[in-house]
């Protein structure tokens, strides 16, 4: 588990747990090259409101741009 939150560079892929009402923001810019703003809900907010199309994951080298939570680490290195 590893804690996220405004300005925090994601070290892995990870899954959010627990977090603020509403998600947290996160920025792929240093993957994508686009600067683009994603939101991002717990796994189990995900799992009631499917058809909002919002999902819990946040990939290895994003930043939260706003908001915190906790996190579960999915994968790290190569596999990241």
């Amino acid at each position: 588990m590893i804690q996220v939150y405004q300005g925090t560079l994601i070290p892995a892929d990870c899954i959010l747990v627990e977090g603020e009402i509403g998600g947290l923001t996160i920025n792929e810019k240093l993957m994508t090259g686009h600067d683009e703003k994603i939101k991002i809900v717990t796994y189990n907010d995900a799992l009631d409101n499917p058809l909002k199309r919002q999902h819990p994951f946040m990939l290895s080298h994003s930043f939260v741009e706003n908001g915190s939570g906790k996190a579960l680490v999915c994968a790290v290195g190569a596999r990241a």
